[in-house]
Parts: structure tokens; sequence; C-alpha cells
């Protein structure tokens, strides 16, 4: 049997007073999975990007945010707390497991736990080993947990105003912060080698040295013009998602002096972004999702922009 390999991108839109965020796993049949705020899950055949179309659907709370590891998705359903999906069959998805947390943000799946940014609640950790019966076996309080991001045996939380807090989780049963930093409204977090790039909303890239996390750095910061909302490391590049001042494409291969290097409009305000092969996919609250070829870092162009997906589920099927 051949082994799969999941590829994850997500997207975080604020469309009016909703929320819509796009997961995008890419397997051997290409599927992106919708987590469609108060609309729950869509799942979208994209094998042919130019003709999508919906393919499966599930109701849940509030979903904000999804991650899909294995044959699951992980769904962050803001007071609804976490869900558990069965995706194997994308035209069947089907909630197996559920577990109520405060107000879940963002998800991360690492292992056999699953670490959610619970807003004001902080850091929860859950066991999912056995995703029918999800069990909280950890958590932390933090300011504002809005994403986090685990790397070895460190969870880096974007913790909003009280920047970017650094979490021991090798015992997830007790997780202790080690490690902290002021920075403006940490709104998103990736960690790459030693490095954690930060996207801070109107204070735009900061990058930190977390090689000692109980003595974490800032070595290097950007103003990137707008207000970056997500950030995505990809080689020597960082691409920020600039809120109405679109992409915009930053050379860290100096982390101390970041330099933008590129620049796109995505006429609306850019949310969220991930890179995969030489194409940026930008979540944009005006175009929904629009992609872009970033082959060349300094001259980045659209290819495409794809605003058939509604704030009320998917429309053009």
């Amino acid at each position: 049997m051949k082994k799969r390999v999941i590829l994850i991108i997500t997207f975080l839109f604020i469309l009016t007073t909703s929320i819509l965020i796009i997961t995008m796993s890419l397997k051997r049949n290409t599927h992106i999975v919708v987590a469609g705020s108060f609309e729950g899950i869509f799942i979208v055949d994209v094998k042919d990007p130019l003709n999508p179309r919906q393919v499966g659907h599930l109701d849940t709370y509030n979903a904000y945010d999804v991650q899909v590891s294995g044959k699951y998705a992980y769904i962050a359903d803001s007071n609804n707390g976490l869900v558990i999906v069965d995706v194997s069959d994308p035209t069947n998805p089907r909630q197996v497991g559920h577990l109520d947390t405060y107000n879940a943000y963002d998800v991360q799946v690492s292992g056999k736990y699953a670490y959610i940014a619970d807003s004001n609640n902080g850091l929860v950790i859950v066991d999912v080993s056995d995703p029918t019966n999800p069990r909280q076996v950890g958590y932390l309080n933090t300011y504002n947990a809005y994403d986090v991001q685990v790397s070895g045996k460190y969870a880096c939380i974007a913790d909003s105003n009280n920047g970017l807090v650094i979490v021991d989780v090798k015992d997830p049963l007790n997780p202790r912060q080690v490690g902290h930093l002021d920075t403006y409204n940490a709104y998103d977090v990736q960690v790459s080698g030693k490095y954690a790039y930060i996207a801070d909303s109107n204070n735009g890239l900061v990058i930190v040295e977390v090689s000692e996390p109980a003595n974490p750095r800032q070595v290097g910061y950007l103003d990137t013009g707008g207000g970056a909302n997500g950030v995505q490391v990809s080689g020597k590049y960082a691409y920020v998602a600039d809120s109405n001042n679109g992409l915009v494409i930053v050379d860290v291969s100096d982390p101390a002096n970041p330099k933008q290097v590129g620049y796109l409009d995505t006429d609306g305000g850019a949310i969220g972004v991930h890179v995969l092969n030489n194409y940026a996919y930008i979540a944009d609250d005006n175009n929904v999702l629009v992609i872009v070829d970033v082959s060349d870092p300094t001259n980045p162009f659209l290819v495409k922009d794809i605003s058939w997906l509604t704030l009320y589920g998917l429309s053009g099927m």
C-alpha cells in the first residue's frame, strides 16, 4: 500500500462578522477542506483548480481552524472546542470525536496530541491517540492564545498583546512556560530552524531567536506597511499576508536584516498565506482565495483568484 503524503495549508478569512478558514490537504486526490464558521466544514475537489467542486460537507458549531493529520481533520470549533472528523472518504465526512474547550482558535497536531490555542483559556493539550475519545491531559493559562506551533519539545504561542510565549511540552501533562517576549500584537507564528517568525499586526514582521527558549531575543524586524496577519517561511523567504497591503515577500537569509524583495496587491485584505512549490495561496477578504506565482520572489504575479466561495458555503457548483 502506498503511503499518502499530506501537506496542510490553513487560511483565516475574516468576512464581515464571520470567519472562514481554508485548509488545503494535498494528496493523491487533491482536496480543500474549508472551515466555514457557522456553516461547518466543506470538502472541495480541486484536482482541476479551474473547476473546483464541493464533494462533502459536515455541520459544526463555528469552525475557526482545521488541521488534517492522517485520515482525520481536527477542527478548532470556537466555543464548541475540538471536533475530530474522519475524512478518509471526502464525500462522507463523519464526526467521530469531540471535546469541550473554552474557545478554540487554532489547533496543531503533533504525535498523539492536539495542541489548542484556546483564546483567553491559553494552551490546552489533548490526547487524540483514540480519536473517538479525546482527553484533555494538559493546560497552561496564557493571556489570549491566537495561534500555536509545536517544534520539538516546545510550543510557541502567538499570544495577542502578550507577544510570544514559549512552553515546554515535553511532559504534556505538565506544560511549563519557559520563555516570553513582548511584541505589539502577535497574530501568527511559524518556527523555522532556530527562529520564530511572528506576524505582529501593525508592527509588521518580527524575527525572534528561540535557540534558548528561556531567553528569546528579537533579532530582526521589518515594517511591512500594512497589518501582518499571517506568515509562512519557505527557504530563505518569509511570505507575509499583510492585510490591505496584500502579499509581502521578505528575504530572511540574514534574519538580523530582513529585506522586502517582492509585493503583490491582492485587491482586498490578505489574512493568511501558505507557500507550496512555486505558488503562494493567499486568503483575501475580498477575492477569498488568491493564487500567486512566486517562482521569482522579486516578481510575484497573479495566477488565479477564486471568489466562488461565499459567506454561507460554496457557490457555482
